[in-house]
């Protein structure tokens, strides 16, 4: 079965942009090479983090649970040790008490109903 998303993406063109939003002709310079015009959509709140080294909160859970959002790893690791390979560890986009909040691979199944497409390629899947 193959799958076809809507992308959000009109042009990166920067005549386009002003073909379509006249006001920013001025800002030509500005905007070349560093502006999109873009589709309105409803935010998917989930962050997709690679984690390559075991650094920040990704520390801190290893230090507490011998796991990074649920993923466990080798013992006596060491703050800042390259992870090999990486590791996938999405996050929900929802602060709660000032906080991102992690999740694990079974949390993260929300994702599934896009497709396996983008769950499917972490390593640790």
């Amino acid at each position: 079965m193959t799958l076809a998303a809507v992308h959000h993406l009109i042009t990166s063109d920067v005549d386009e942009i002003i073909r379509a939003v006249p006001s920013v002709e001025f800002h030509r310079d500005e905007l070349n090479g560093r502006a999109m015009l873009c589709r309105r959509t409803d935010v998917f709140p989930v962050e997709c983090v690679v984690r390559g080294f075991l650094v920040g909160s990704g520390w801190k859970d290893y230090q507490k649970s011998g796991a990074v959002c649920g993923i466990g790893l080798a013992p006596g690791l060491r703050e800042s040790e390259r992870l090999e390979p990486a590791i996938f560890t999405p996050s929900i986009s929802l602060i709660i008490d000032g906080w991102i909040r992690p999740m694990s691979g079974a949390q993260g199944c929300p994702v599934q109903p896009l497709g396996s497409m983008f769950a499917d390629r972490s390593p640790n899947g």
